[in-house]
């Protein structure tokens, strides 16, 4: 009877197996798809408009959502986030300079990148790390000399506006020569942390010239925010 038994679980096993790689091997298929590939390939695009909205790098499910409910995406890019995809699926990672998009997991270190375009069945059944793709981070200064936000909203505030073009006078004009030009230009990040400001560089054309003493420079110009402006965020492009 112990082996009638065995012969059951073993089989039972087979079964298992095999209906978990049939589901899977579906699933392989529909993502592999043209249509599915041709969107996720345009994800940079999206990945970019919502960085460049919400000031923040999404995780898997703030971008899916986003796809889903933002009215611009829908009215132009409705099937960006194909049906049937699980965004449990996906890691969305950053580093200094992209954005980028992972099926299953982030590569983990000293392995080689597993390219989505060159994944077979194989790959996506034992859930190895595949790189969707990946979008620059933007400027978040721009051509703008000030980003106001409150609440990760843009805002205006008029007296902290003033406050702000007076320090770019001071450092980016005042103790400049003005007959050379100005090569270089970064873009700072502003935040509080328990009423504490810090000072971060979001970008910069030319970081070896960001040296310690310009940076506390710049943090003792902006040292007047921690009194009236602590529930702000800031980003300031200043030229050196």
């Amino acid at each position: 009877m112990k082996k009638i038994y065995w012969y059951f679980a073993i089989i039972g096993v087979i079964v298992s197996m095999a209906y978990y790689a049939g589901r899977q091997y579906l699933k392989f298929q529909y993502i592999t798809s043209p249509s599915v590939v041709k969107e996720m390939g345009d994800w940079w695009l999206h990945l970019d408009r919502y960085y460049n909205n919400h000031f923040m790098i999404p995780t898997a499910e703030e971008f899916f959502n986003y796809g889903q409910k933002d009215s611009f995406v829908q009215d132009n890019f409705p099937e960006i986030i194909p049906q049937d995809l699980n965004k449990k699926d996906f890691v969305i990672t950053s580093d200094s300079s992209y954005i980028i998009v992972w099926l299953f997991s982030e590569l983990r270190k000293g392995q080689d990148t597993l390219l989505f375009s060159k994944m077979n069945f194989m790959d996506f059944l034992f859930r190895k790390s595949v790189l969707i793709t990946s979008a620059p981070i933007s400027d978040i200064c721009g051509s703008q000399n000030f980003v106001i936000l409150h609440n990760k909203q843009k805002v205006r505030n008029q007296q902290l506006e003033k406050e702000l073009w007076k320090i770019i006078y001071d450092i980016s004009i005042k103790n400049n020569d003005e007959s050379k030009l100005m090569t270089s230009s970064s873009c700072f990040h502003v935040y509080f942390e328990n009423r504490k400001m810090r000072l971060e560089v979001s970008s910069s054309d030319d970081e070896s010239l960001l040296d310690d003493s310009y940076l506390k420079m710049v943090s003792s110009k902006l040292q007047f925010l921690e009194k009236d402006y602590s529930d702000f965020e800031i980003y300031l492009r200043l030229e050196k």
